[in-house]
């Protein structure tokens, strides 16, 4: 068994063990998984309501969500482990085998319920899931989003998940 572990670069056997500590946003969007329409409690709307709010819901998520995340990964280098970081507790894109049937995602929840205090994003890294605040807080304000996304990113490198 030593003989053919010893046979198996160092990289690949880190690459299965710890995932791929590198990666670009092509990966990290590649990982993202929506989840519209997201109510605590009784919705209050009819449904035509609810899908004009699914729709703007899609159209922000493909648009300055998907902005964001390219930007601040062209502007910072470390940006994308931040990001996957806050959503996950861990800096890193786990492997994941090709085919696998429960392949890795990061949620990402939108809700109708009102915006938390301060209005930032919120992450449940046990259930890897990034929440946006209710009510389209940030649908046209690119700059809300950048700041409200810095803020909640920073407050989370506060803490060493490594």
């Amino acid at each position: 068994l030593a003989v053919a572990l010893r046979a198996i670069p160092l990289e690949a056997v880190q690459k299965i063990i710890f995932g791929k500590s590198t990666m670009t946003v092509e990966e990290v969007l590649a990982v993202l998984e929506p989840d519209y329409c997201k109510c605590e409690g009784d919705w209050e709307g009819d449904d035509e309501r609810k899908a004009e709010e699914r729709r703007e819901q899609e159209k922000f998520f493909e648009g300055d969500f998907k902005r964001y995340l390219r930007e601040e990964a062209s502007k910072n280098s470390d940006f994308l482990e931040e990001f996957v970081q806050f959503c996950t507790g861990s800096n890193y894109l786990p492997f994941v085998s090709p085919g696998d049937d429960k392949p890795f995602k990061i949620t990402v929840e939108f809700n109708f319920t009102q915006p938390e205090p301060g209005c930032h994003p919120m992450a449940h890294t046990c259930v890897n899931t990034i929440r946006l605040p209710g009510t389209g807080i940030y649908w046209g304000n690119f700059d809300l989003l950048r700041e409200k996304m810095k803020e909640a990113l920073a407050q989370c490198s506060r803490f060493d998940f490594e």
